[in-house]
């Protein structure tokens, strides 16, 4: 089995888990370019600011503009080691016993919280000989920041990185705006997460998400659902129900019973057809087996039968 250390490391993925559910990933050296992109380097000036302001307004003690600002940079150079050098080191050292090194992101940001405000009042007695505040204080100034820090870092991985990744990989949205090809690999980008097209099987609606499933694993996205697979590359798959897309490569049978058709998909799940597709899938699943389109990718299943049943 390989290591982690034996994998190259362009080949390597990090992946952040969301208190959402969400997942956000990065190809090898993309996470720590894309921490210093242009976009995002705007967002931390702004919070900085925001920061900075919070301060004067609440804090006890009369520092001036200089000292307020290096209390306030040592307490985000500390969240900056914690959420940035942190897990690019883990990615480029730590072993592990395959190429994707999923980290969740509620602890990293608890621990962020508490070493950048332990790092602020160490700052504040260090630059200005004031006793720091007290224990109570410090507990509920962990609180809020930690809260801040969570919606603040949510905000940026799904909304900012995106955007973020397309740029840097230069990749050109089709419909919707929320699929990209990227050019370099020939992967599907969905909302910044890239699915190699021979490994995407299912997207299927959840509330206001997605649920993508892959060879790779299940990733929870932001929707909506319908402009994410209008989307998708059409000789993909096809959209079978208000809320299921199914990959060509995913179905291994479709079954028939009644008036009721559903198909039978690589990892065991079912997905029902919509009545109003029904024919149209049946005719999509027939056009495969008789070789009249594109054949599913190497390694996939090639034969598929019809079951009916009473």
């Amino acid at each position: 089995m390989k290591t982690q250390a034996t994998i190259p490391f362009r080949d390597r993925r990090l992946e952040f888990a969301l208190f959402s559910g969400d997942v956000v990933g990065f190809r090898g050296g993309e996470f720590l370019r894309s921490s210093v992109h242009r976009y995002l380097v705007m967002h931390y000036v702004f919070l900085a600011l925001a920061i900075s302001l919070m301060e004067v307004k609440s804090g006890p003690y009369a520092l001036t503009g200089v000292e307020i600002t290096q209390v306030v940079a040592a307490s985000l150079a500390m969240s900056v080691l914690v959420l940035v050098v942190l897990p690019a080191v883990r990615l480029q050292f730590w072993p592990g016993t395959g190429p994707v090194l999923r980290m969740r992101s509620t602890p990293l940001h608890i621990l962020a919280t508490v070493l950048s405000v332990l790092a602020g009042q160490v700052a504040l007695y260090l630059i200005t000989g004031n006793t720091p505040h007290g224990v109570w204080t410090i507990l509920v100034m962990i609180l809020f920041y930690f809260l801040l820090c969570e919606a603040f870092c949510h905000y940026l991985l799904l909304f900012i990185v995106p955007r973020v990744l397309r740029d840097m990989r230069g990749t050109v949205p089709r419909r919707g705006g929320r699929v990209t090809l990227d050019e370099a690999d020939g992967a599907v980008v969905i909302k910044g997460q890239p699915f190699a097209p021979a490994a995407l099987w299912h997207v299927g609606a959840d509330g206001n998400y997605i649920l993508v499933k892959s060879a790779d694993g299940r990733a929870f996205l932001p929707g909506p659902f319908g402009p994410v697979v209008e989307a998708l590359p059409d000789e993909l798959g096809m959209r079978v129900s208000r809320s299921d897309w199914v990959a060509r490569a995913a179905v291994v049978d479709i079954r028939r019973k009644g008036r009721e058709v559903t198909l039978d998909l690589i990892d065991g799940s079912q997905v029902r057809v919509a009545q109003s597709r029904r024919k149209a899938v049946q005719d999509w699943v027939q056009a495969i087996r008789q070789g009249r389109a594109e054949g599913p990718p190497a390694g996939a299943p090639m034969a598929m039968s019809i079951h009916t049943g009473k």
